[in-house]
């Protein structure tokens, strides 16, 4: 009768976080039968070193038992060390530990259970198995006292457990079966600690010899993700060929699973597994909890996967959320807005329903937003706003300010460049106490900035046209000059450009710090940072050094056909205001591009163009004291071809303009 229920015991209910250690190595029979004992209630008392412990075994504890009778089994011999650790786990795992032992969890741990592991993996009998279970004492021990995971961890690095365990895989590794395995990765992903090269080096060399089922495939990759190490490509061949034959078996935990560890470990996904991956995610959309919705669209933003490329998954998370979104924490509701921001999912639809429920929800959470929480959700509203515009209520930002001035304290520098940044791309007009807040951390902060945030934080100010007072500029300017070695051209454009929105003109020491960067990064601008920086030096009139011009005019000559028409206007708005003759080459490629945009220009646009045109025109004639054979060249070449552009914009504007340059003329300086 027993062996006939088998069968049906085999397929109770399963708890991933202890399945693949507790007797997975034994027949179904032997399964069925001490299942039928637990649900019997059988209760056995063992003394253990004078101590009487209750060992409580609980059937959820057994979900690895599903798939034993589908993969071969592999009978293992009861053993001293095996009793030893069934035992050991099943004390740890009772709890109570002052109340049945007099001992505190830690006291226990150093008395007690920490010997009792070490011994067992120095015995002679100790096998992979048995190491495992050893491990899993490890797990149920961190579990039974606050902030013990760096204890854990030291006694992983410090004790003999390390180097026994590796003795033990030497020895028997090669003998274990894909729930062993599992268990071991798994327990060290839990307790978040990357085993020896060797150890790691043994269990892949044995993963290619077993067939993971569906549990144990996404509990190995995402363990692989929690102690951070890549493996190597056969394994995750065989991985992605074992998730393609067995996906249909998937739940939704093991859907989303899968896809956060792929992004954890930036592997980008073969073609033939998002196809599956989402005939899972939908087979299961029904099962899914806020976090599996929030982690599985966020896994996605991580590994730039164009969602508008998956046909339908939109279609299935979309009222899922907006079913479930009551129920999001705030963890997942920054997760889903910051992946939203980076998809640019479409239709547009989606994007201000999508917003509309999360400001709802954000309305009522806002109290238990972190800082960086509330520097993330700013950035994504940014960043969405880029893509078109999205009704944000003023809500919002009330609250958002009233947190942010609670605990500005907690800024660090990334933060706060970051906050910044965000205000600057939605051009707020923060509140005095968020502003002086921002700048008092700033101050403390100041040291620990890179270039690239110092320049971000100066065009945010730029661009919500806020001077910012002497003491922040006194320490940014200090700290600027410590990262010069750093600095590339986008922040160097950042940067001037930034100062040059409020009106601020750098200092000698500055600029002599800039420079030095500029001559260095000039090379590897775009062409968006090389009209940024024209247009601050005109905006400012402040005069660039002869030998950056130089450099400018080379770089500028060559991605000039990658400027659109505002980066046309602001270099030749700045060569007016600075009275700077372009070189002839420069002429040429402008004309060229202008030509080719004009029609597309507003008549303010052609207005600020043709006069920066008749500033070069006058320019280029000169007078009869400045003539030279370079100022000649640049008259051969660019007048008659800027006479030729005027006659075409004439016809295209209906207006008449007649030009006498022969009679103009201006000294070059």
């Amino acid at each position: 009768k027993m062996r006939a229920a088998a069968p049906v015991f085999a397929q109770l209910p399963m708890f991933a976080a202890s399945a693949t250690l507790l007797g997975c190595q034994q027949d179904s029979y032997e399964i069925a039968m001490r299942l039928y004992w637990r649900r019997c209630g059988y209760r056995n008392h063992v003394r253990m070193n004078g101590a009487v412990a209750t060992l409580d075994s609980h059937a959820g504890s057994t979900r690895a038992f599903m798939d034993d009778e589908k993969l071969p089994s592999i009978p293992q011999p009861e053993s001293a060390e095996r009793d030893r650790l069934n035992k050991l786990i099943e004390e740890v795992e009772c709890g109570s530990v002052e109340q049945r032992l007099g001992l505190t969890p830690l006291e226990a741990w150093e008395s007690r259970w920490s010997p009792a592991v070490l011994d067992v993996l120095a015995a002679d009998a100790c096998d992979a198995f048995c190491a495992a279970r050893a491990l899993r004492v490890l797990v149920l021990s961190a579990r039974q006292w606050p902030d013990c995971s760096s204890m854990m961890k030291r006694f992983l690095a410090e004790s003999e457990f390390m180097p026994r365990f590796e003795r033990v895989c030497e020895r028997s590794l090669a003998q274990a079966d894909h729930a062993t395995l599992s268990a071991i990765l798994h327990g060290f992903g839990t307790l978040r600690f990357r085993p020896a090269k060797r150890v790691l080096e043994l269990w892949f060399s044995q993963a290619e010899n077993v067939t993971f089922n569906t549990q144990h495939l996404s509990n190995v990759l995402w363990a692989l993700a929690k102690i951070g190490f890549r493996p190597p490509e056969t394994f995750l061949t065989d991985w992605f060929n074992g998730f393609s034959k067995q996906h249909l078996s998937m739940n939704a935990q093991g859907t989303s699973t899968c896809i956060y560890a792929l992004a954890k470990l930036k592997i980008g996904p073969d073609d033939q597994f998002l196809p599956r991956w989402h005939d899972c995610f939908k087979r299961n959309m029904k099962r899914f909890n806020p976090q599996g919705l929030s982690t599985a669209l966020w896994s996605l933003a991580e590994l730039n996967v164009n969602v508008n490329d998956v046909p339908g998954f939109m279609e299935s998370w979309h009222p899922s959320f907006e079913r479930m979104h009551v129920n999001f924490q705030v963890e997942g509701l920054v997760q889903v807005l910051w992946a939203f921001a980076k998809l640019e999912i479409e239709p547009a639809r989606y994007r201000q329903e999508f917003l509309d429920m999360w400001f709802d929800r954000f309305i009522s959470e806002w109290r238990t937003f972190s800082m960086n929480e509330l520097t993330k959700s700013l950035w994504a509203v940014a960043k969405m706003s880029d893509l078109e515009e999205v009704f944000v209520p003023n809500v919002f930002f009330k609250l958002w300010y009233r947190q942010f001035i609670i605990k500005a304290e907690f800024l660090h520098a990334d933060t706060l460049s970051t906050t910044m940044f965000a205000m600057g791309k939605l051009q707020l007009q923060p509140w005095k106490a968020c502003l002086d807040a921002w700048f008092a951390q700033f101050d403390k902060c100041a040291g620990h900035f890179q270039g690239r945030q110092l320049a971000s934080c100066m065009w945010a100010l730029g661009r919500m046209r806020i001077k910012p007072p002497k003491q922040f500029l006194d320490r940014w300017y200090e700290q600027f000059s410590c990262v010069e070695p750093k600095l590339t051209s986008q922040s160097l454009s950042n940067t001037l450009w930034g100062l040059a929105a409020v009106g601020l003109t750098p200092s000698n020491s500055f600029l002599e710090v800039w420079y030095t960067a500029a001559l260095r990064e000039l090379r590897h601008a775009s062409a968006q940072e090389l009209s940024n920086m024209m247009w601050a030096f005109g905006k400012l009139i402040l005069q660039p050094r002869e030998e950056f011009l130089d450099a400018w005019f080379k770089v500028t000559e060559k991605c000039m056909k990658h400027m659109h028409q505002q980066r046309l206007v602001n270099m030749i708005h700045a060569f007016q205001r600075l009275r700077i003759l372009p070189t002839p080459k420069f002429v040429r490629i402008w004309t060229s591009q202008y030509e080719k945009q004009v029609q597309f220009m507003t008549a303010n646009t052609r207005q600020l163009c043709r006069q920066g045109l008749d500033s070069i025109m006058l320019l280029v004639t000169g007078d009869s004291e400045s003539s030279s054979e370079s100022l000649s060249e640049a008259r051969n070449n660019t007048v008659p071809q800027i006479r030729e552009l005027w006659d075409k914009e004439s016809r295209h504007t209906r207006t008449m303009r007649l030009l006498d340059i022969s009679d103009r003329g201006v000294r070059v300086r």
